[in-house]
């Protein structure tokens, strides 16, 4: 094996191993955002309010603070069932898009490493990965402000917010991310039908 064969191998095996050690973060943050989001108390979301002056201590310390709070925890035991199941729905697809995302790079990193590059299987997994990181950015957003808006009529606004002009040009991140990955899949595909072409003429 070559040098450059020994690096590519390494550096598959390191995608691979990253991708366990992802795998295993995501599904314990998904825990931990449905324990801080469901309380016993009811819902918890962090709702934007008007800037005002606070004082608090910095968290598992004795370091007293003021500054200025633009948003706040609010915990609200009257949201509709409708809502709170669109929290719950914001944080599984999070969860659920990440996992995809991560299985399927370790997939391609398994199929690099048995020098599989342009085959169906790669292809396969780009557009996985695609189709994950659109629903990772406007499922996620999308039901997390429906989850947003619910708190606000529990807690007696007439009109809820739509989404605000900054959430939905930050989707726009996803959008091109997504489509970028779809281009590079429909290239490996291409790539994978020449060489097929290219084989049935030796």
């Amino acid at each position: 094996m070559s040098a450059v064969q020994r690096s590519s191998a390494a550096d598959g095996f390191t995608v691979i191993l990253w991708g366990a050690a992802a795998a295993v973060l995501t599904v314990i943050s998904a825990i931990a955002d449905f324990a801080s989001t469901f309380t016993p108390d009811g819902l918890a979301l962090t709702m934007r309010v008007d800037p005002a002056v606070v004082s608090a201590v910095i968290e598992s310390t004795a370091v007293a603070v003021a500054g200025t709070a633009t948003a706040m925890t609010v915990v609200s035991a009257d949201v509709y069932a409708v809502s709170t199941a669109c929290a719950a729905a914001s944080i599984l697809i999070t969860a659920l898009a990440r996992l995809i995302i991560v299985g399927a790079a370790m997939h391609l990193a398994w199929s690099f490493l048995r020098g599989r590059f342009f085959s169906p299987a790669v292809t396969r997994d780009l557009y996985v990965i695609s189709i994950a990181v659109i629903a990772w950015g406007l499922g996620g957003i999308l039901f997390d402000r429906m989850a947003h808006n619910g708190m606000l009529t529990a807690l007696g606004v007439e009109e809820t917010e739509p989404l605000h002009p900054l959430e939905f040009w930050g989707i726009t991140g996803y959008v091109f991310a997504s489509v970028a990955i779809g281009l590079l899949a429909l290239a490996f595909r291409r790539g994978f039908q020449l060489q097929r072409d290219t084989e049935g003429l030796v």
